[in-house]
Formats: C-alpha cells, sequence, structure tokens
C-alpha cells in the first residue's frame, strides 16, 4: 500500500494497493495514480520531494518482504520524504513476524 500517509490516507483515502513484487516501473506508476502525487512535484513554492528514494524505497521494501517470508506485515509510518537529492527518513516502523509454529 502506497499513499500519502497519516491523516491523509484517513481523509481523502487516497493509496493504491500492488503485491509483490514490484519493480521500479510499478513503483513509479503507485506514486503517479495517487491524486495527491502533485505535493511530490513541488506544489505552492515548496520544494520537489525526493522521487527516486520514495521509488527505491518501495521496491527495497518489495523485495525484503519477498526474501523474508517470515515477514506477515511491515508498516512504515511516517516515511518523510525530504526535498529532491536528500533522501528520506523512517520515523517509525513496525514489522511482525510469522510465529515458528506456522
Amino acid at each position: 500500500m502506497f499513499g500519502l500517509g497519516g491523516i491523509y490516507v484517513e481523509l481523502f483515502e487516497d493509496v493504491v494497493f500492488r503485491l509483490a513484487p514490484i519493480g521500479r516501473n510499478e513503483a513509479r506508476r503507485m506514486m503517479h495514480e495517487i491524486r495527491g502525487f502533485k505535493l511530490f512535484e513541488g506544489f505552492r513554492g515548496r520544494p520537489r520531494a525526493d522521487l527516486k528514494v520514495i521509488e527505491k524505497s518501495l521496491v527495497t521494501l518489495s523485495d525484503l518482504v519477498l526474501n523474508h517470508p517470515e515477514i506477515s506485515e511491515l508498516d512504515i509510518n511516517p516515511l518523510m520524504i525530504h526535498e529532491e537529492g536528500h533522501g528520506a527518513t523512517v520515523a517509525d516502523c513496525r514489522i511482525i513476524l510469522k510465529s515458528s509454529e506456522g
């Protein structure tokens, strides 16, 4: 699932879903599909977001869950995207592992 996060997900219900694996092209499509994408491009004088780091994060997380089937849930909220060229910061991450009994 990908969206603006936080209250925006609840307020606008502006999210997209994909099943892993996803590649770079699919990650780009996901970003462009949300209505809030314009905010990433720099809106009303705000700097353009680091779109490459969003793309890379989506692909890397897809690879992570495929390579680690013991992960049953993974939630990053928020992933704070900085301006272009300055990356992102994970403020909170929750990973739920499957029990060893099944």
